[in-house]
């Protein structure tokens, strides 16, 4: 018997002090079941987990499987610098931080005429 579960962790979004931070909701997986990665100007959060449970008895023998997946996608403003994203994953939470580039402030250049 296979039990697959496709489940779709929460996220919140919070952006402060030139810095967005998300923090993804993904408890049972490990640290080495996550994908993080920017693609075409998109943030894609994936994990993927499977395990096996046998159990013999002496009349019986079962084995049991299970597998759980999902897939996060985030559009990212230009304004972001790509250098600088960071993750960890501890305790069931997935936190990423993503620094802005000076391109988000607003400067003021001034331009002579000559």
């Amino acid at each position: 018997m296979m039990n697959l579960a496709k489940t779709e962790p929460t996220v919140n979004i919070i952006d402060k002090n030139g810095v967005y931070k998300l923090k993804v909701s993904a408890p049972g997986f490990k640290k080495k079941d996550f994908k993080v990665a920017v693609e075409d100007g998109t943030l894609i959060i994936s994990a993927a987990t499977s395990a096996e449970k046998k159990e013999e008895k002496e009349n019986y023998v079962r084995k049991e499987f299970s597998a759980s997946s999902f897939v996060r996608s985030f559009r990212l403003p230009d304004s972001i610098s790509l250098g600088h994203i960071k993750a960890n994953y501890k305790g069931g939470l997935l936190n990423i931080t993503i620094n802005k580039s000076n391109l988000d402030k607003k400067e003021v250049k001034e331009i002579k005429i000559r």
